[in-house]
């Protein structure tokens, strides 16, 4: 299975710190972010990472992945500001079956991604019961399908939050409905 890593944001909230470095790229208790969450995700069966980033982090994470001997395929953003749902839409070529989707700056537990790598589907929430409304990215539906998406939607109808990012869009971007919290059926 394999694993689309969004990296294309130029972390402008972070200042100075990720003026040169991108936020996956920051260590924490002397490691990148990344390295982390790619070990884990190795170890629970992804085989090949799909790395969308901007032109300024390109050698950056080209650098990265060679000398952690990842197995990867960079993608490059060259408008990063249209987000992370064109992110994701230009890493469609280079996976066609069930994937998983993880953002290249989040700390997961490892006991999370173990869990959330057993679902399917894309996991929202209607309620804004488990995300912070602010970060979270927002998703209009339409008819059980995803219509638009967008941290700066002012209109939607479901969040998707840091813990729900891990199984975000899977291969339903294309083809399936949402699930979302709260729902009966």
């Amino acid at each position: 299975m394999k694993a689309v890593i969004l990296a294309a944001g130029l972390g402008t909230r972070m200042g100075k710190l990720s003026k040169e470095t991108p936020k996956g790229l920051i260590k924490v208790a002397g490691r990148e972010i990344l390295y982390r969450t790619m070990k884990i995700l190795e170890m629970e069966g992804i085989d090949e990472f799909v790395i969308v980033t901007n032109p300024l982090y390109k050698e950056k994470f080209g650098g990265f992945l060679r000398k952690n001997n990842f197995r990867y395929r960079l993608v490059i953003n060259e408008f990063p500001e249209r987000g992370n749902g064109y992110s994701l839409y230009l890493a469609r070529p280079y996976v066609s079956e069930r994937f998983v989707v993880v953002m290249s700056d989040h700390i997961y537990e490892e006991a999370f991604i173990r869990e959330a790598l057993k679902g399917k589907g894309l996991i929202v929430d209607r309620e804004g019961k488990l995300t912070n409304t602010e970060e979270a990215t927002k998703v209009k539906i339409e008819d059980g399908r995803v219509a638009d998406i967008g941290k700066a939607l002012e209109e939607y109808d479901a969040l998707i939050g840091e813990k729900e990012k891990l199984e975000f869009w899977s291969q339903f971007i294309w083809s399936k409905k949402v699930k979302t919290l709260g729902d009966k059926s």
